[in-house]
């Protein structure tokens, strides 16, 4: 089964159906799986398209969606930071300044946290 629930339905449906209806499981223990899954969520919870997420783009909402992905690969898969650099075509640095930057923000602001509790909890 491909991560993408439902190709071509729109993001405010795809959300409702995320958030009302029990995604199936993926075999966790596929990286490439775990990745996909990731990006598909944050996309779907950030209403972000995901080649806007893996852009270049330097905007608020795609950067901060970014670092969000960053953050939830890391923790889930365990990925070195290079090979999660290869994913978004940057650097290892660079994936470091994301999850100091995740970090922080879970600690200080209680509305990301939230936020990015509920997107885990989707995944």
């Amino acid at each position: 089964m491909t991560p993408y629930i439902a190709a071509g339905v729109p993001y405010v449906a795809m959300r409702s159906y995320l958030r009302y209806r029990t995604i199936p499981q993926l075999d966790m223990t596929d990286t490439d799986m775990m990745v996909e899954r990731v990006l598909m969520i944050v996309s779907v919870e950030l209403n972000i398209p995901r080649e806007c997420i893996l852009s270049k783009s330097r905007r608020m909402p795609e950067r901060d969606a970014r670092h969000i992905s960053i953050h939830l690969i890391r923790k889930l898969t365990r990925l070195p930071l290079k090979a999660i650099g290869k994913i978004f075509k940057r650097d290892h640095s660079t994936m470091i300044n994301s999850l100091q930057s995740v970090d922080g923000w879970i600690k200080h602001n209680h509305k990301f946290h939230d936020l990015y509790t509920r997107i885990e909890k989707l995944i």
